[in-house]
């Protein structure tokens, strides 16, 4: 077995990759990756098998963690580093920071986020059962609720610590043109591999102001009250992951969970249309030119609508 097919193997490349492999990865990342195997390692036994010097491989294995070609974790004071995959390190850092991402085919870009894709959803299906009880998982995935503006004040006076970073699901997908750099972290999931910029909280509340003026939904861990939020993610139905998938498994009643509801005021309505541009789920119409139907079951609670009417026609009630 070669190098590189050792690599892909244990990297878990998916096989069409092959010719674009050097897009992504370096020698030095296939050779570090194939001298750790599937074993997790100290600095001490990587620079004995490595043959260097501890600092030398102590600044190789982190340097390659902030790329997520790695992980790590802590073990008995011991720090072990470890091969991550490719799913995690294209999902998470390669289509956000490396230029290469956008110099493949458009072809292979379409098949690599078909493959991002179903892995997603083999990753997510498992949590669906407990969104739909309205729980948590007992295996790290929090369920995400619509948020509306507001609420963003309270949101945002729940946090300490902003960081922006580009949607990979919008890059990925390449399924409209509205803005990338959108999903926010806060807090205790800004990690020390957390890419994006800093945002004091003035700025974080103007982009998600302006992310809703571009028809972005915005959704959050759903228990954002009892914990602070973790992490905030500005939607479109076409391209984002989540949405996506909730609405091929029709999971609408539990996930992402909705607390709101559309109610429309007639008296004020000027029929100009703007709900029925703004809504992603179809839940505006017009009937003939006389009339705008609002569809209450294909309402998400996301509150687009009600953020852009002109004439104050909107309000979001709790359900």
């Amino acid at each position: 077995m070669t190098d590189k097919a050792k690599f892909m193997e244990l990297f878990e490349v998916p096989e069409f990759i092959k010719p674009f492999l050097d897009y992504f990865i370096t020698d030095k990342d296939i050779k570090l990756v194939n001298i750790l195997g599937n074993k997790k390692m100290t600095v001490e036994e990587a620079a004995s098998k490595l043959n260097q010097e501890k600092s030398v491989t102590r600044e190789l294995l982190e340097e390659a963690y902030l790329r997520y070609l790695l992980n790590k974790e802590t073990e008995n004071n011991k720090v072990y580093y470890f091969i991550s995959n490719f799913y995690s390190k294209l999902g998470v850092y390669d289509c956000l920071f490396n230029d290469n991402f956008f110099k493949l085919p458009e072809k292979i870009r379409k098949k690599l986020e078909a493959w991002e894709f179903k892995l997603y959803t083999e990753e997510m299906l498992p949590n669906l059962s407990y969104y739909a009880k309205g729980e948590d998982t007992d295996i790290g995935k929090s369920r995400e609720a619509f948020v509306i503006l507001d609420e963003l004040d309270e949101l945002l006076d729940k946090a300490n610590r902003f960081k922006v970073i580009p949607c990979n699901c919008r890059i990925l997908k390449e399924g409209c043109e509205r803005p990338l750099e959108v999903c926010l972290r806060f807090d205790t999931k800004i990690e020390d591999r957390t890419p994006g910029r800093e945002l004091t909280r003035g700025q974080a509340r103007e982009l998600i102001l302006e992310a809703d003026k571009q028809g972005l939904m915005h959704t959050v861990n759903a228990d954002w009250r009892n914990v602070g939020p973790q992490a905030m993610c500005n939607c479109c139905r076409c391209c984002c992951y989540p949405l996506r998938l909730a609405e091929i498994e029709n999971t609408q009643e539990y996930w992402p969970v909705s607390n709101y509801i559309a109610r429309v005021d007639k008296q004020k309505c000027k029929k100009c249309g703007t709900c029925v541009n703004r809504c992603h789920y179809e839940a505006f119409y017009y009937r003939g030119n006389e009339d705008i139907v609002f569809v209450p079951e294909n309402c998400w609670g996301c509150g687009l609508c009600k953020n852009s009417c002109p004439n104050g026609a909107i309000q979001m009630v709790e359900i």
